[in-house]
């Protein structure tokens, strides 16, 4: 990503990890580590911009993370200006997902 700072781009990952808080306006900003073939990325999504759908970060994905890329003292992270939750996997919740795995029957060896 380091050749495309200050640059539009869209990238797809599956989410690692979450966290949104509340800006200093009042408004909803969510951070998010994703993951893809070449490994993890960032991505800061701030909700109440203008014509913004709100978005959910409660699937593992894969989301689709549209924005520019900006280098913040050494670290890189894109700037999301929309996010777009795709595939079938993205149908379940992650705490569905792992009640499923808690339930499934385990192999004995």
């Amino acid at each position: 990503m380091a050749d495309h700072v200050g640059r539009p781009v869209k990238i797809a990952g599956v989410l690692e990890a979450v966290r949104t808080t509340a800006t200093r306006s009042g408004g909803k900003v969510t951070f998010m580590t994703m993951d893809d073939e070449f490994g993890l990325f960032e991505g800061v999504y701030f909700h109440r911009k203008a014509g913004r759908r709100q978005v959910s970060f409660s699937r593992y994905g894969p989301y689709v993370l549209a924005g520019r890329v900006q280098d913040q003292y050494g670290t890189l992270t894109v700037a999301t200006e929309s996010v777009e939750l795709r595939g079938r996997a993205a149908a379940k919740p992650i705490t569905d997902r792992y009640a499923e795995q808690q339930a499934a029957p385990r192999r004995q060896s």
